[in-house]
């Protein structure tokens, strides 16, 4: 039987994803210099790392990364990180248990990875999965994606997207729209299309 360790171990490297890490930091950095704000890349982004980091008030949280949703079995469904080792094994995911389990105080958390808005529909609860999961956690608000997309397209969708949120301050809602807009009238990819906001949409950074 394979188990979630086993998905993170066959994945392939996403080449897009750091560069869109550190355009986050970097614009973060312009917009408001006296803020502190943590990167983790490579072997500093683990389990731990992140649980220390999304626990407290923190105004943004930036995940890129590849995602397994399990529709069936949401225990299943999780983020795939930068194995570290523990007392109790390997760790090399952030399951929705791990999320379920933060404490958070977020204006807004950012899963730039696939089929992160799907989950199990439980009857009188909507869609338990990654973006359900922050939300309960304590974030404002989650951007999350439909379905599979694609590394680059999303780096550069991404861009966009921060331009109107952090450079021109804009409701995560409005930032949305006007980056899929933009996006619309740049290119022939329906990528855009992907990511949808859920939770509060007048939250801002």
């Amino acid at each position: 039987m394979r188990t979630v360790a086993d998905w993170t171990e066959s994945l392939p490297r996403l080449t897009g994803s750091r560069a869109e890490v550190q355009m986050v930091a970097r614009l973060s950095q312009q917009v408001r210099p006296g803020s502190h704000i943590e990167t983790l890349l490579g072997c500093s982004a683990v389990p731990t790392a992140l649980r220390r980091a999304a626990n407290g008030r923190v105004d943004l949280l930036h995940i890129a990364t590849h995602a397994r949703v399990d529709s069936q079995r949401p225990r299943l469904s999780a983020l795939a990180l930068t194995p570290e080792r523990r007392a109790d094994g390997t760790a090399s995911a952030f399951g929705l248990l791990d999320i379920l389990g933060l404490k958070l105080d977020s204006g807004l958390v950012v899963l730039s990875a696939c089929e992160t808005s799907r989950g199990r529909l439980l009857p009188g609860e909507g869609v338990l999965g990654p973006a359900q999961a922050f939300l309960q956690a304590g974030s404002s608000a989650v951007l999350a994606s439909y379905w599979r997309v694609d590394d680059q397209e999303t780096s550069q969708f991404m861009q966009v997207f921060y331009k109107y949120l952090l450079a021109e301050r804009l409701p995560a809602a409005t930032a949305l729209r006007r980056a899929q807009l933009e996006s619309y009238a740049a290119t022939r990819s329906h990528n855009w299309a992907a990511f949808a906001l859920y939770g509060w949409p007048d939250s801002s950074i």
